[in-house]
């Protein structure tokens, strides 16, 4: 690899381990899925309403007259899954395992985290560049939206941007590994949140994807299929994180999660958190 054990530094006392390309690549990857997300995705999603060039779209781009368009595409939805599983979740979930990180020799390596990240970054894009519309029998247009429809749905749109951007602006070394270049040869334990948004919802990040996709009010084929698996993912993969964080060989120990799992919810606030009650580890 390219950051050797040796490169260790003594500062103020305490052993620091530096990795450049860790700290290149990371930042990097940060700059990247912020112009993906805002020049490409959001775009995507709402269907290229300012005519972005090269940009694909979640609905058809020309919608057909009832008699001549498809109601659903079955060769589109092979497509979107073969995307979905293995462009997408297959090489983002095998980079998250311990097994295969350790086979690459990247195991708790400060590279780790910006491989990571960078691959992501490169799956969904390809996912979204290739995705294929099942129907082309309608088209959600932002510009015409129902008021109330919008009154329902922007708020909760506005909230799940909230806690995605939040989750990325304030834990962007858990995201992109962009503190990973300076890394203590003997890290302390790591402490578990339950301060907001943590104190909400155990996972926001992913919560707020949830919310996102299903509050977006373009409750068509394109978009329902899109949203299911983005769920079906979302779901799957944050039982196999919580895993690794729960029992006795989990990152915060057997007692201490279960006690934080007890009272939040994984991606629905429950009861104690609208009365305001403080979560009690």
């Amino acid at each position: 690899m390219p950051c050797p054990v040796g490169q260790v530094k003594v500062e103020d006392g305490v052993q620091v381990r530096y990795c450049w390309p860790a700290y290149y690549m990371s930042r990097m990857n940060f700059v990247l899925v912020h112009a993906f997300t805002v020049f490409y995705w959001f775009p995507f999603l709402l269907n290229n309403p300012l005519n972005f060039p090269f940009v694909n779209t979640l609905d058809a781009k020309v919608v057909l007259p009832p008699g001549l368009c498809t109601q659903f595409d079955f060769d589109a939805l092979k497509n979107n899954l073969f995307l979905w599983f293995f462009v997408w979740w297959v090489p983002h979930s095998s980079l998250s395992r311990r097994v295969v990180k350790q086979a690459l020799g990247i195991y708790l390596h400060p590279i780790d985290r910006p491989i990571f990240g960078t691959v992501a970054c490169i799956s969904i894009s390809l996912w979204t560049h290739f995705w294929k519309p099942v129907t082309n029998c309608s088209k959600f247009d932002i510009f015409n939206i129902n008021p109330l429809v919008l009154l329902i749905s922007g708020p909760i749109i506005a909230f799940s941007l909230f806690l995605i951007l939040g989750f990325f602006w304030t834990m962007p070394d858990h995201v992109f590994g962009t503190a990973r270049h300076r890394t203590l040869v003997n890290p302390p334990k790591h402490k578990l949140f339950a301060t907001f948004p943590y104190g909400m919802v155990r996972h926001p990040a992913a919560a707020g994807f949830i919310w996102l996709f299903w509050a977006l009010p373009n409750w068509n084929a394109n978009h329902l299929l899109y949203a299911t698996l983005w769920t079906i993912f979302i779901v799957v993969g944050t039982n196999f994180e919580e895993w690794g964080l729960r029992g006795t060989q989990g990152e915060f120990g057997k007692e201490e999660y279960a006690k934080y799992a007890a009272q939040v919810g994984m991606f629905f606030p429950k009861l104690r958190w609208f009365k305001g009650q403080q979560v009690k580890l």
